[in-house]
């Protein structure tokens, strides 16, 4: 048996051991001017990413967030689309927000989950950076991720009074357009 006078141990032994907390690192740099890279992401970084995203449930939540948009959706919204139980949702919801792909915003009494898209666009820089052996590829590194409503609709110019043909001719041009480029602007050369 111990007794107390053996568990106390003097003053002048006990060791004050200080831990140091690091300060959290963000995973993306700030944005650079637009001469150079958009995000640049660390090696570490990436991989905690993508070990977020490298279990099934995790992935459908992430995916379900991306069609949500900038708008984002409530842990409820998304347990009843995922038909995941609260707890485990939560465990999910925590691990992608810890990977910085995501971010929750408190809105009342309800937390708003969105995906962190120029983390998203840091992540697939740094997986396309050197692809293609420096040959010039279909990978942008200067696009960003933005939601379906930010982005730029065709615009059609058509007049009142068309004939079949300058319809016909404003259509074929429109699909010329959108294959060679995203926004689409048609001008009518026939003259009223």
């Amino acid at each position: 048996m111990t007794t107390q006078a053996q568990n106390k141990i003097p003053t002048t032994q006990k060791s004050k051991s200080v831990k140091k907390i690091a300060p959290k690192k963000t995973l993306a740099a700030a944005p650079q001017d637009q001469s150079g890279p958009l995000l640049s992401m660390e090696e570490a970084a990436a991989v905690k990413a993508l070990a977020a995203l490298a279990q099934a449930q995790r992935l459908r939540t992430f995916r379900a967030l991306v069609v949500a948009g900038s708008q984002g959706l409530t842990p409820g919204a998304i347990a009843q689309q995922l038909d995941l139980a609260p707890s485990t949702l939560s465990f999910h919801l925590k691990e992608l927000t810890n990977s910085a792909l995501l971010s929750s915003q408190a809105l009342g009494r309800n937390l708003i989950y969105r995906v962190d898209f120029l983390q998203v666009q840091a992540l697939l820089t740094y997986l396309s950076e050197n692809c293609c052996e420096g040959q010039s590829c279909e990978v942008s590194k200067t696009a960003i991720c933005i939601s379906a409503d930010e982005v730029p609709k065709p615009k059609i110019k058509v007049k009142a009074k068309t004939t079949k043909k300058e319809t016909d001719k404003a259509l074929t041009e429109l699909v010329k357009s959108a294959k060679s480029s995203t926004t689409t602007k048609i001008k009518s050369t026939v003259k009223p």
